[in-house]
């Protein structure tokens, strides 16, 4: 018992007794002080270049409103009207043309069919909610006369837009230049969600 006694004491010594330090934990305190006073030195020598840094971000920022979000009646329609325009047509590539119009991969309708050169329009009510725009564009073949689809390659990729709630009516102009290439054909107007 007399010698358990001694070692019990040791052992709550070794526990209460601050560690000891050595020589490689005090030359890696001195290290970690020196690179601190070095860290504090380049933090005070660059604060004008972080604020202007800084100042692009402000631009991308969104500022939270106030007014709280009122819900809307699902039964409420919106009016969208959709056009069709054609712009630097030659009169010999005006052809009888009309758009099929879909919203979500769901038939609207077709436009009316007029000349290339002409504005086509259509008039539906949908609800308050992100849509997608298809349009399929069909011309008249003055030789077989029948209606041909444009190729996927010529055709307007769709597009989603979004219309804001006090709105009860939005404008979508979809406008179709023959003399461009590729995707640069078609230009969009109105609610549309730039990518």
């Amino acid at each position: 018992m007399k010698k358990l006694i001694p070692l019990f004491l040791i052992f709550i010594i070794s526990f209460c007794s601050p560690p000891v330090k050595t020589e490689t934990t005090i030359i890696y305190q001195e290290n970690n002080k020196k690179n601190e006073t070095v860290v504090q030195k380049t933090e005070e020598k660059q604060p004008e270049k972080m604020i202007q840094e800084e100042k692009p971000l402000f631009k991308k920022m969104y500022f939270i409103n106030d007014t709280a979000i009122q819900p809307i009646d699902p039964d409420q329609k919106l009016k969208v009207t959709v056009i069709f325009i054609s712009e630097n047509m030659n009169p010999d590539e005006d052809l009888d043309s009309y758009a099929m119009i879909y919203t979500d991969k769901r038939e609207v309708g077709p436009t009316e069919q007029k000349l290339l050169s002409q504005t086509k329009t259509l008039i539906f009510y949908t609800t308050y909610e992100k849509h997608l725009l298809n349009l399929e564009v069909f011309l008249q073949d003055p030789f077989k006369k029948a209606w041909q689809r444009l190729k996927n390659i010529d055709q307007p990729k769709p597009k989603y837009f979004a219309p804001k709630f006090p709105e009860t009516e939005i404008t979508l102009i979809v406008k179709y230049d023959p003399k461009e290439k590729g995707l640069k054909q078609y230009s969009f107007e109105g609610d549309f969600i730039s990518e």
